[in-house]
């Protein structure tokens, strides 16, 4: 069943988000720096969080191509004999992608997510302004897809 247009766009602007932070998590895996120290947070001696690898990058770059190719297939209304198995992985993954974003938007309490309490960095504003809200947005679209669907 194919989506109504409006709903088409909402998933093809889902697509495109997927796909331009798959580029950029695959630029800094190949050794990118631009925008790198914004995306790490820090605590409040200025100490990094999280020291990702450049295989952590190609990590994550591959699995938000996965899922923006997964929501093309899906919006498309390809269909592809994928047999039992991978059809339950695929199947389950997009509930996975619910739950990961909705958890990323919530965050951990103290330093990410909407409900963070340490908010005096780079980071943290970042992650106020744009970062929590595109998650909240890519869960809860992908959510509406689902019960769209």
């Amino acid at each position: 069943m194919l989506f109504d247009p409006p709903i088409q766009y909402l998933l093809w602007f889902n697509v495109l988000i997927f796909l331009l932070l798959a580029l950029l998590h695959l630029y800094w895996a190949a050794g990118g720096t631009w925008a790198f120290d914004a995306v790490l947070p820090r605590d409040e001696g200025g100490r990094r969080l999280l020291n990702p690898r450049r295989i952590d990058s190609f990590i994550v770059g591959t699995a938000l191509l996965s899922m923006g190719a997964y929501l093309s297939v899906w919006g498309a209304n390809v269909s592809i004999d994928l047999g039992p198995a991978l059809a339950w992985f695929w199947d389950n993954a997009v509930w996975g992608m619910v739950v990961v974003f909705l958890l990323r938007a919530v965050g951990e309490f103290r330093y990410l997510g909407f409900f963070k309490r340490f908010r005096e960095s780079r980071f943290a504003w970042w992650d106020s302004c744009l970062y929590s809200p595109l998650c909240l947005w890519l869960g809860g679209s992908i959510l509406g897809l689902i019960y769209l669907r």
